[in-house]
């Protein structure tokens, strides 16, 4: 079904209607802004009545409930039980102070619903701000993102391949746990039924991949041949599987459960498979892929999974590093995109690059505390020009705030050792995401 978002400008006559009117022509020029496919009625809500009938046969993603003027408990009563979806408040303040009566008294209506929504174990977002001013519809903006990826992880099927190694068990997935707090559905198989499927087939098949791949890693034929027809092979087992079983993200053993098993490894698999719209996690991390499948949704581009091995006082910056796995889209343009070995085995191939810079960056992790519940790491930043720090493929992102305290508070707190990183600020999304899904969302 169609994504659906709902403008309810709900209010009563008593109050001052040439305002209200002005008020609602203004929003609705606001969120056309917003998004142009917003459903919009011809005018306030002003009555019970009209509520429902604009509700009639509506089946919204997304509604924006904004007091035009004070509304009783029992407009957002009704709502409420006539839609089930994130909800957005969205109280006016007042356009004159001049010691006469309210002309709308938006405010104290929002107060209102807030309570009822509290009362009645609903979650919802809040926004107060005038219909001029770009906070307001910077926000709206941000929950209307967070709503159509909410409904978007109710779509969405992580794969979940192999088992994690020994003592990197933090990622494994657990299907009640994702589909009850994100919607999203776990497919679990065995990574043996992809190594026979990438078994089955011949050079033929594969060879026109290769050939490709050499125009985007320009090195790649310096990889012992009979491993890189290996790599495509495996790449097409993968490829093919997640066409076939509508899969959207991909979360993969590597090391000792492929690596060892296949005698080629998984990172450059899953770096091409970030490039071509299968947001893919290493070390079987089903909420790492979960993290990436997020930050690619709101960036609208692949992003960085490593862990974090380096600081930099000097320049307040973090060096992520993964052992082989990047998207070659986000390599360094004058490096551009290279292959290599991995630097335990000694077998390619696993791409081997520093990552380009940005304006900003945003380093984000769903995570989980010991009582198993779920929060959300975001620390603000922007990729600095860097080359490569280490063997594998790094990115260097300089912190908004300390970076000895966002490394130390974050170790201290128990933060999972991997991160995704989007490649712009996503930051007003993420957070808007956690409030519409009721999780902690902690800033670093």
């Amino acid at each position: 079904m169609e994504f659906k978002a709902l403008y309810l400008p709900i209010g009563t006559t008593s109050y001052d209607m040439d305002e209200a009117k002005m008020k609602f022509n203004d929003s609705v020029s606001m969120l056309r802004q917003v998004d142009k496919n917003i459903v919009i009625p011809d005018g306030p809500l002003t009555s019970l009545e009209s509520v429902l009938e604009f509700l009639k046969d509506e089946r919204p993603g997304f509604v924006i409930v904004q007091n035009i003027t004070f509304a009783s408990g029992v407009y957002i009563t009704e709502i409420v039980r006539n839609v089930d979806c994130p909800v957005l408040l969205w109280a006016i303040p007042e356009p004159v102070v001049d010691g006469q009566r309210l002309r709308l008294n938006s405010i104290s209506g929002a107060y209102t619903a807030s309570n009822i929504m509290e009362n009645l174990g609903r979650d919802f977002s809040f926004v107060i701000g005038s219909t001029f001013d770009d906070k307001t519809r910077n926000k709206i903006s941000a929950v209307l993102t967070a709503a159509k990826l909410k409904n978007s992880l109710n779509k969405l099927n992580l794969l979940q391949v192999g088992n994690a190694s020994a003592g990197f068990g933090f990622g494994k997935g657990i299907e009640s746990e994702l589909m009850r707090c994100f919607g999203v559905n776990l497919v679990s198989i065995e990574s043996r039924k992809l190594v026979e499927k990438a078994n089955s087939y011949d050079e033929d098949e594969i060879r026109h991949f290769i050939f490709d791949v050499q125009n985007i890693v320009p090195n790649v034929f310096n990889i012992n041949r009979e491993n890189l027809f290996d790599a495509g092979r495996l790449f097409k087992a993968y490829f093919d599987f997640c066409n076939e079983n509508n899969i959207g993200a991909v979360s993969s053993g590597c090391m000792h459960d492929l690596n060892d098993a296949y005698g080629t490894p998984v990172c450059g698999v899953l770096s091409f498979l970030n490039d071509f719209g299968f947001p893919s996690a290493c070390e079987a991390d089903a909420y790492g892929a979960l993290s990436i499948y997020i930050c690619q949704y709101l960036s609208k581009m692949p992003a960085y999974f490593g862990a974090p091995v380096n600081i930099d006082e000097e320049y307040n910056c973090i060096t992520f590093w993964n052992c082989g796995m990047a998207p070659p889209s986000i390599a360094r343009e004058d490096s551009r995109a290279q292959v290599g070995v991995h630097y335990a085995s000694g077998v390619g191939p696993v791409m081997d690059f520093g990552c380009r810079a940005t304006d900003h960056a945003t380093v984000f992790r769903v995570g989980k505390k010991a009582d198993g519940t779920f929060r959300f790491f975001v620390a603000n930043g922007r990729s600095i020009d860097r080359f490569k720090q280490f063997s594998g493929t790094t990115i260097v992102i300089e912190t908004k705030n300390n970076v000895r305290d966002v490394i130390e508070k974050s170790v201290k707190d128990g933060w999972e050792p991997y991160f995704a990183v989007a490649m712009t600020d996503i930051s007003a999304e993420i957070k808007a995401l956690a409030d519409l899904l009721g999780i902690e969302c902690v800033e670093f």
